[in-house]
């Protein structure tokens, strides 16, 4: 049986209270895990970041009669099926997230109408495992291991 593990590091704390009702109310059936906008961001229409205050780290588990087996997984940052509602659009379509970044999530995006206002405590993305796998559990942590890329993300490891 193969499951995810995800480990979410909240960078800002006042994000950090959003958590904890989502993990309540969290149902095995989600293919997805919602992260929540860090702050309000006015998007018009040339692309901007909405940043999730997080890190995140996705954990492969491989589960046989000889115990379970981790590792680091990329996973997927896609935008919810309701984000239709806000008028914005992902400029990536899908953000894929290295198994070595360390740094804030954020979602690049610009608005199809004149202007959107994404708010504090919004859902309007997921993270998804590669395979659209279970994300089995979900657990707030106070630090993530160091990789070589560390924070550096969109573009750092392309020449």
């Amino acid at each position: 049986m193969t499951w995810y593990e995800l480990e979410i590091l909240a960078l800002d704390s006042s994000i950090s209270t959003f958590y904890p009702i989502s993990l309540q109310n969290r149902s095995d059936e989600n293919a997805g895990f919602d992260v929540f906008c860090s702050t309000d961001v006015s998007v018009e229409k040339t692309v901007q970041f909405i940043p999730f205050g997080i890190a995140a780290r996705l954990i492969k588990v491989v589960s046989s009669e000889h115990g379970d087996v981790k590792t680091d997984s990329h996973f997927l940052l896609m935008p919810r099926s309701s984000i239709y509602k806000s008028g914005l659009v992902m400029a990536n379509s899908t953000g894929v997230i290295d198994k070595s970044y360390r740094g804030e999530l954020k979602a690049p995006v610009w608005s199809m109408t004149e202007a959107s206002t994404t708010k504090k405590g919004e859902r309007l993305f997921q993270i998804v495992a590669p395979d659209m796998g279970w994300i089995r559990h979900v657990h707030l942590v106070d630090s993530l291991p160091e990789t070589e890329r560390g924070a550096g993300g969109f573009g750092s490891t392309g020449k």
